[in-house]
């Protein structure tokens, strides 16, 4: 059972772990990231390909279900399932990403469908650089997604853009973290990028007047990558509209998850919006999302 709508779950250690802890030992269930298979690279790499964020809808589900609502957060996601015991159970889950590695590789056309059906872009060719930098910096924040799944998906071939405009170099630089660092998001990558180098970034004050809710989550990972919550202060003052706060739910919403530094500054800051409340900011620290559902409730 998923009491509420749970928004931007960390899939691995926040959803997948926690749900197949919860099940055991009926059925036991391992998520094995390598197949059980020789390992010797960094193991933080590896949890950052597969804690991409996923939203868990409030009712009764199955494991299927919840597994299915992972593959709905990364379209180049799978899952392989093996049965490792005698009554035929599943016993071993490895997910695994569909995509290509070969930097020469033509695009698939699965990877074109999917930006032309999300982003509406029906040229039947991959996207260029600049349709992609627009995507990824689009006020609607389904189609930020989609242009970061996309990237994903073709990260060998796919790049953005060199810009002036500070919303589309903040976005683009959003994006790549998200993409390359979904599981260790703490590191400083935002932080060696040239843009970003002072103690509060001057970039962040041409957002304010472009783009608040850009500076809000830009200053968000930069506050957990310095370990510095001041500088959310630069959005103080600013109250945010409700298309503002509907842009950039998702982005704050998987940090502030990701951030207790992050999300106690949110909760100091009092924001007057809903979606930003002190119920709601303090929701996102809780970390027993499922209970079991009575047997008689059990499809």
């Amino acid at each position: 059972v998923i009491l509420r709508p749970e928004l931007q779950v960390p899939m691995l250690s926040g959803a997948l772990e926690p749900l197949f802890k919860l099940l055991y030992p009926k059925p036991r269930v391992d998520v094995d990231l390598t197949g059980r298979g020789p390992f010797n690279g960094n193991p933080l790499a590896l949890l950052a390909q597969y804690n991409n964020s996923v939203d868990l809808p409030a009712g009764i589900y199955s494991a299927r279900d919840v597994l299915n609502f992972c593959c709905l957060s990364s379209p180049s996601l799978a899952f392989w399932a093996f049965e490792e015991n005698e009554n035929g159970r599943v016993s071993l889950v490895v997910p695994s990403h569909l995509v290509e590695r070969t930097p020469s590789a033509a695009v698939r056309p699965g990877a074109i469908r999917f930006w032309e059906t999300e982003i509406g872009d029906t040229t039947n060719a991959p996207p260029s650089p600049d349709a992609l930098a627009a995507a990824l910096s689009d006020a609607n924040p389904r189609k930020r997604w989609a242009a970061r799944e996309y990237h994903k998906a073709t990260r060998e071939v796919s790049h953005g853009i060199v810009s002036a405009d500070p919303r589309i170099v903040v976005w683009q630089c959003l994006a790549w973290k998200a993409v390359d660092a979904a599981g260790f998001g703490d590191a400083r990558i935002l932080k060696v990028n040239k843009v970003f180098a002072d103690k509060k970034p001057a970039i962040l004050n041409d957002l304010m007047r472009l783009d608040p809710g850009a500076a809000l989550v830009t200053s968000m990972e930069l506050a957990r990558e310095t370990k510095e919550a001041d500088v959310m202060e630069v959005v103080s003052g600013h109250k945010f509209t409700e298309a503002e706060i509907a842009a950039i739910k998702p982005d704050v919403y998987r940090i502030a998850r990701e951030s207790k530094l992050v999300r106690d500054k949110l909760l100091q800051m009092k924001f007057d919006a809903p979606e930003l409340s002190q119920e709601a900011l303090k929701e996102l620290g809780n970390t027993n999302l499922f209970i079991l559902a009575p047997d008689d409730k059990i499809r």
